[in-house]
């Protein structure tokens, strides 16, 4: 564990250096950086001694000390400039390398006591980075509904740490957790097994704990994208780490397929009814959080490990590049529409952009060993939806010539195969040192929730009258308060200068 207690203890390094008062704040961001490429290192090296059998942490424990490390150096370089002349810029740098030691700690915890330190330092230091701007009434308001809301997930986690311990007679490894959860009597397995869900779905910002994320906007963009990208991940290593404990209950396995289900539904409404960009980068993570938790609850911890991974990357990216976004958004409006499709072309777009990733996976499916797992099939589904809608867009959009067309199909198919070949051999790595799941909900209740998120989606296609009827359910559903104009008592005349309520709420 000396690897691992290096890789931890790099970030504190890091937090040390930039806490120096007498060195400017921009060279201390600097220098974390450089020191946090140490922690990237010390990361692979990690990995790379589990895959000699010198350390055993885990698969997933290893592969999620990089990630994390990974993320944390890339977020803090955007940062040195984003925040150059800023007076917060120091605190930043001090309390994010915190985070991320905190967060690494967590991934690499070896026992029950260890995690739950980890994890409230971790939600700690998030605390702190929110406050970056304490002068702000509105930073003030979102650390005060996080710290209630994370507050009540940590309790919940210490209340199972202590039923855990105190059966075991003292700190419980990994190792030990199954056997120590049989000693339990029966309610206080099921009580344990609920309080882990609690504490998941609390830092997770899951239903009913998801009003916490959307009041956190006011907090710089590197931390808006370090929490969005990692610590509400953090769920999935908490549902991993006591399996054992947690899936011994079909009660919490079935609350945790729930919660993640309802915010799912929540997140594509507040999607669909923000009109601000931040405002919906925050709904999408309720959303796709709520689809790693129904993923966790159905035990396929490959596919969740694999999708906390992808959408830590994507979020931060998007977070990063807000106002490039705002930017290219308004650059394709300049540009003129190509020619639309014929209906024809479309249909047939339509069936050899279903068909072609298809035929893909099934290929690789037959050639490839070992059996296929539930989350080997999930992450099927994804890739073969995300490559069925490029395939669709090079063939119906204008632009693109005729020999890049023909090729896009074999290219398709091949990339399905590659594809699922890679996701394939990642799920059973992930999956080879972790306990499957005792209790699963069904795995088609993962398409419940996606389904009703698909025909959400297409409520905005209504006819105008069925739309606002529509909105309205959607408001509702994602929690964001509609104002309502109050006619006046008193008919006065209104000044031709005096904004009407709508340009005022405006």
């Amino acid at each position: 564990m000396i690897v691992a207690g290096i890789a931890l203890a790099v970030w504190l390094l890091g937090a040390a250096v930039a806490a120096v008062p007498w060195v400017g704040a921009a060279t201390s961001a600097r220098a974390a950086v450089a020191i946090g490429a140490v922690g990237i290192v010390a990361a692979a090296v990690l990995l790379v001694f589990q895959g000699t059998g010198e350390v055993r942490v885990g698969w997933f424990a290893a592969i999620g000390a990089v990630f994390v490390a990974g993320l944390s150096v890339w977020i803090q370089r955007f940062s040195v400039a984003h925040l150059r002349a800023d007076t917060g810029q120091r605190w930043f740098v001090v309390w994010v390398n915190v985070l991320t030691a905190a967060t690494i700690g967590v991934v690499l915890s070896p026992s029950v006591l260890w995690f739950a330190v980890a994890w409230t330092a971790a939600g700690a230091a998030l605390l702190l980075l929110l406050a970056t701007y304490p002068a702000s009434r509105q930073a003030r308001q979102g650390v005060a509904r996080t710290a209630g809301q994370l507050a009540a997930g940590d309790v919940a986690l210490w209340l199972a740490s202590a039923a855990l311990m105190t059966s075991g007679g003292g700190d419980v490894a990994w190792s030990r957790l199954g056997t120590v959860t049989g000693d339990l009597p029966g309610w206080a397995a099921v009580t344990v097994a609920l309080l882990l869900v609690v504490a998941g779905a609390s830092r997770a910002a899951q239903v009913p704990f998801h009003t916490w994320l959307p009041v956190t906007l006011a907090a710089p963009t590197p931390v808006s994208a370090i929490m969005h990208a990692g610590l509400v991940n953090a769920a999935a290593f908490l549902v991993i780490r006591f399996s054992d404990a947690l899936t011994a209950s079909l009660a919490a396995t079935i609350l945790l397929a729930v919660c993640g289900a309802a915010s799912m539904l929540s997140g594509a409404a507040g999607y669909l009814v923000r009109p601000d960009l931040k405002g919906r980068l925050v709904a999408s993570t309720t959303a796709q959080m709520g689809f790693m938790l129904v993923t966790l609850s159905v035990g396929a911890w490959g596919a969740a490990v694999f999708h906390l991974m992808g959408h830590g990357i994507y979020k931060a990216t998007l977070f990063l590049r807000a106002g490039d976004h705002i930017d290219d958004k308004r650059r394709a409006q300049a540009v003129p529409l190509p020619a639309p499709a014929s209906a024809l072309q479309r249909a047939t777009a339509a069936v050899v952009a279903t068909v072609v990733p298809g035929l893909g996976i099934a290929a690789a499916v037959l050639l490839l060993s070992g059996p296929v797992t539930i989350s080997a099939l999930l992450l099927a589904a994804y890739g073969w939806t995300t490559l069925a809608v490029l395939l669709y867009g090079v063939l119906t959009l204008g632009g693109w010539p005729g020999w890049a067309r023909i090729a896009a199909v074999p290219v398709a198919a091949a990339a399905a195969a590659a594809y699922f070949a890679a996701v394939h051999a990642f799920d059973l790595l992930v999956s080879s040192d972790v306990p499957a799941a005792l209790l699963p909900v069904p795995g088609w209740a993962v398409l419940v929730p996606l389904l009703l998120a698909a025909a959400m989606s297409l409520l905005p296609r209504l006819r105008a009258g069925h739309a606002a009827r529509a909105y309205g359910w959607l408001t509702f559903i994602a929690g964001t308060p509609v104002p309502r104009l109050r006619p006046r008592r008193t008919s006065r005349p209104t000044s031709p200068l005096t904004p009407n309520p709508v340009q005022e709420i405006a």
